[in-house]
């Protein structure tokens, strides 16, 4: 015995309500490159690829944004990462004489 219609009251006779005002913000990520003490991961956005650019040996683990480590490895000085990653955000942790690095990139 259920009625057809929604148990919410439309209303009968009343104006029309005011449009609320809301504005957008578009999606705001990095155009630049990320520069964080002696680390330099460049382009960002890519497409292609990062360019981990450090001083000396280091060890990197990206991750996407669910915590899910997609490519782990070891550079020194400048290496090429993240080449056979999907389109998305993702969290390039680089680790470098016991300092840990965490940054955010993006592949278009």
């Amino acid at each position: 015995n259920q009625p057809p219609h929604p148990s919410y009251y439309l209303g009968v006779g009343m104006t029309t309500p005011p449009r609320p005002n809301i504005d957008v913000e578009p999606l705001v990520t990095a155009t630049k490159d990320i520069k964080t003490g002696s680390i330099i991961v460049s382009p960002n956005p890519s497409v292609h690829g990062f360019l981990v650019d450090a001083n000396g040996i280091f060890g990197y683990k990206i991750y996407d944004l669910k915590g899910q480590m997609l490519e782990s490895g070891n550079g020194n000085d400048q290496t090429t990462v993240g080449t056979k990653l999907p389109r998305g955000v993702f969290v390039i942790h680089v680790n470098q004489k016991g300092n840990e690095e965490v940054l955010k990139v993006v592949k278009e």
